[in-house]
């Protein structure tokens, strides 16, 4: 289990991206939250294992193929505090 901390740039508010993760990481069992960012950005904590985390990943940015201009990521260690997967407000 891992957990990942990302930030996206780029187009991604208004254009249905935390929906979008946020169906992606439920259908991987994956447990977080998405939320946007008073900058544009959206920023999402996700746990789960690697594998699945990569396969998100890979889902979103073809997903949102000329949308994402830059992605952040960082690993840090899972909590298991979440039980499953929100849109934060």
């Amino acid at each position: 289990m891992v957990q990942w901390h990302i930030l996206y740039s780029g187009r991604v508010q208004g254009v249905g991206f935390r929906y979008t993760f946020a169906r992606k990481a439920k259908a991987l069992e994956l447990a977080g939250w998405v939320k946007n960012l008073p900058d544009g950005r959206v920023e999402a904590v996700v746990e789960g294992s690697a594998t699945d985390l990569k396969i998100l990943m890979s889902d979103v940015a073809e997903h949102f193929d000329g949308h994402i201009h830059h992605i952040d990521k960082t690993e840090r260690k899972p909590t298991g505090r979440f039980t499953g997967f929100n849109i934060a407000f």
